[in-house]
């Protein structure tokens, strides 16, 4: 393919950003000795080339030495700066802050972005995060002064690439704060061209929201003008199934309508064409600022602007050369953008489509040309082609990007492609319309009809189980081996056998699909259960072949099960298939809405209502289950319910006593010739009391709960014979009845075992 053969411009750029990329890796004073190497090469090979005369090998070189030498030393500029605060981590300091914008802001927690203007006494301009263990009282703009906890951006991660996000925002350290001594207000940082143009872009989007009811309103003010947090978590759940959350992020699609609109415009007007490509550039601009400046606005802009340059210089514009010359202005401008998904993800799906777009031409243009009923069937079979290579080549792009920051793959994005993207761009100038056209009310009638069947087909598409996990070990040694050849592939000259390029891209699915198919049927007939517990919080999460169960043993709170999730996610989980309730609780509704929400559960059991509360608990259930498209399946106590096929669970009658609100209650779950037994630890004690009969139970694993009522007597086992027993504390193995036993664990965050 030769990609970068007479392309020195996007070589040079690409030695930028790698540059960039090592100035975080390597240490600071290597670092250095690398930039001054650059920049003695660069002046050497300078004094050779006005010695020696212009050659353009030499120039090349030239160029790209410069460009590696600027990258190491920007890079390095931004770690100095960094390493500077290393001293200050984990002490008290004295900061003053200008709030640029809350990222979340609850009745548990709030998380800001924050500028560091002052940091004890010494004035600082730096981006930093600001956590409270409440909720935040300030807004976007407040300047705020006081004492807060310094620590490094990796303190308190709920998942492991959250540090790399919090330094694709130019954050360089996190700060603390304390409901005992609260910052002070101090006033408001109030810039006014930023404020207007957020106020435009608010106006425009309520104009759009009131024209074209529902969630179709919604989805298309978000795709016009970037205002995604107005939509709710299950829609963008959906997209994300889908395989069209692209369409959400302001991006090269969004960009090139409204610059070929403006620019049509403008030619109506009779305006010239080099006229008119400087206007469109300062158009593109304005919409940039208007709609926050996301990175993948920014490239795109800057490849608009790349492309109209040229035009202005009557020189011919390479697609190659200004994505790579807009990702290293980006880089040189932000090096900490590097770290960013969303810049990651937007420069890789557009170099796969620019690489392989050649190879969706030599398909096409075998099947010739030809007429009538024959001709379309052509032209109809060329679209879904050329549709297919393009979903293909962006997907095996950034398939390095989803497999270490997301873990799952959408394998309905190319039908998705297929089917929706082709709706995406009227829908977009029918927005237009609706805001600068009259009669406003027809486009808005039709926007909304089109979004809503546009949503009708993201929701039908997102309901297939077609969304894989990354998580499965081989799958490393399969994706790298295979990116690399592809890069091999596509920078030499293939000549007449170009079609081998695409290689790797077929490679992985066929290699992926087979592996996949292994392990399922590897694990097909086993269970893998995971006991969990946090405090007197637990869980029991089973898998089975990509398949899961999540039985929630305590309160149901939201951290709790999504704890659970995350150990059903590295079982290669991708959905929940049954989220199981034991007895109700009033936090159980909230948390159930926020989980559904984000990860598709397909069905909630919850037990038959015994109170007037159970039943209005179960009410809200249904109604949070509804709206989040989750089926919701009454059970009664003692009945055994099928799970994965060939496993059965059962869960006994909760038993209350008045020294605590919380049930006693047990369940088992019997999986082939092996079964988990569960009780609280007080369930002995309320069936003794209550003249309950605990018949003896033949398990392989015994567990004592934390949950619900503590013991006040010795615990009875229920198991006769020798099983693995877990206990909540080392006092309870001394009161632990029989002490003849297999094994004892005192509780582990997370115990294995596997039922078969």
């Amino acid at each position: 393919m030769a990609l970068l053969t007479k392309r020195p411009l996007a070589t040079a750029c690409i030695f930028l950003i790698i540059s960039t990329v090592l100035a975080f890796l390597l240490p600071l004073f290597w670092c250095g000795i690398l930039v001054v190497t650059a920049a003695a090469t660069f002046l050497f090979l300078l004094f050779l080339m006005l010695y020696r005369g212009y050659r353009y090998s030499l120039l090349c070189i030239l160029l790209v030495v410069l460009l590696v030498a600027l990258g190491l030393l920007r890079g390095g500029i931004y770690r100095r700066q960094t390493s500077m605060l290393e001293e200050h981590i984990g002490q008290s300091v004295q900061a003053s802050l200008t709030v640029k914008q809350i990222r979340y802001s609850n009745a548990y927690a709030a998380e800001l972005l924050v500028r560091v203007d002052v940091l004890n006494g010494e004035r600082t301009e730096f981006f930093a995060v600001l956590c409270f263990d409440h909720a935040s009282p300030f807004y976007s703009g407040d300047k705020l002064e006081g004492e807060f906890t310094c620590q490094d951006l990796s303190h308190d991660n709920y998942y492991p690439t959250q540090q790399y996000h919090y330094m694709a925002e130019g954050c360089r350290i996190m700060l603390l704060g304390s409901s005992e001594t609260p910052p002070l207000l101090r006033g408001r940082d109030e810039d006014h061209l930023k404020a207007m143009l957020e106020d435009c872009r608010l106006y425009l989007s309520e104009r759009l929201t009131d024209a074209v009811s529902g969630d179709a309103g919604l989805v298309l003010s978000a795709m016009l003008l970037g205002t995604r947090d107005v939509l709710s978590d299950t829609l963008t759940r959906d997209f994300g199934r889908a395989g069209v959350a692209h369409l959400l992020a302001l991006s090269g699609l969004h960009v090139g309508i409204l610059a070929l609109l403006f620019d049509r415009i403008l030619c109506l007007l009779g305006i010239g064409k080099r006229w008119r490509a400087v206007a469109t550039v300062l158009f593109l601009g304005l919409y940039l600022a208007m709609t926050g400046g996301a990175l993948s606005t920014l490239r795109a802009v800057l490849m608009f602007g790349a492309v109209y340059l040229a035009f202005f210089c009557r020189r011919r514009a390479d697609a190659l050369t200004s994505l790579f010359l807009a990702a290293a202005i980006i880089v040189w401008i932000e090096p900490y953008a590097i770290f960013s998904v969303s810049f990651q993800m937007t420069v890789l799906a557009t170099l796969g489509i620019l690489a392989y777009g050649v190879l969706g031409g030599i398909i096409v243009r075998r099947f010739g040309h030809a007429h009538g009923i024959k001709g379309l069937f052509y032209r109809c079979v060329s679209v879904v082609l050329q549709s297919l290579i393009i979903s293909f080549s962006a997907g095996f792009a950034v398939l390095p990007v989803q497999w270490y920051a997301f873990g799952t793959l959408a394998a309905m994005t190319p039908l998705s492609n297929l089917l929706i993207l082709p709706l995406a761009t009227p829908f977009l100038l029918l927005g237009l319309a609706v805001l600068f056209l009259f009669p406003s009310k027809l486009f808005a009638a039709l926007a909304g009809y089109l979004g809503e069947l546009m949503l009708w087909l993201i929701g039908w598409i997102a309901s297939f189980r077609a969304v894989f996990s990354l998580r499965y070990p081989f799958v490393p040694y399969l994706l790298w081996p295979l990116v690399i050849l592809a890069i091999i592939l596509l920078l030499v000259d293939l000549k007449r056998r170009r079609w081998c390029a695409g290689l790797p891209i077929v490679g992985f699915l066929l290699l992926f699909t087979v592996g996949v198919c292994a392990v399922h049927g590897q694990q097909a007939g086993k269970i893998e259960v995971a006991y969990r517990v946090s405090g007197r919080q637990e869980g029991i999460v089973c898998t089975s072949a990509g398949r899961s169960l999540l039985i929630d043993l305590s309160g149901g709170s939201y951290t709790q099960l999504n704890e659970d999730w995350c150990l059903a996610s590295e079982a290669y989980a991708t959905e929940i298939d049954v989220l199981c309730l034991t007895h109700y609780h009033a936090t159980q509704s909230a948390a159930f809405a926020k989980l559904a929400s984000r990860i598709t559960v397909r069905e909630l059991w919850v037990p038959a209502p015994a109170t007037v509360h159970d039943a209005q608990i179960l009410q809200a259930l249904f109604e949070n289950a509804t709206a989040c498209g989750t089926s919701v399946v009454l059970y009664d106590y003692d009945t055994p319910l099928t799970v994965f096929s060939s496993a059965t669970l059962t869960v006994s009658p909760p038993l209350f006593e008045s020294r605590s609100s919380e049930p006693a209650f047990a369940l088992t779950l019997s999986g082939g010739e092996q079964t988990l037994y569960y009780e609280t630890a007080a369930y002995a004690e309320y069936c003794r009391h209550q003249s309950i009969v605990r018949e003896p139970r033949d398990a392989s694993l015994y567990i004592v709960g934390a949950h619900g009522p503590k013991a006040k007597e010795d615990i009875v086992s229920a198991v006769s014979g020798a099983c693995t027993v877990i206990l909540p504390n080392e006092d309870a193995v001394t009161h632990f009845l029989p002490h003849t036993v297999h094994e004892y664990v005192v509780y582990p965050e997370a115990y294995v075992t596997v039922l078969q």
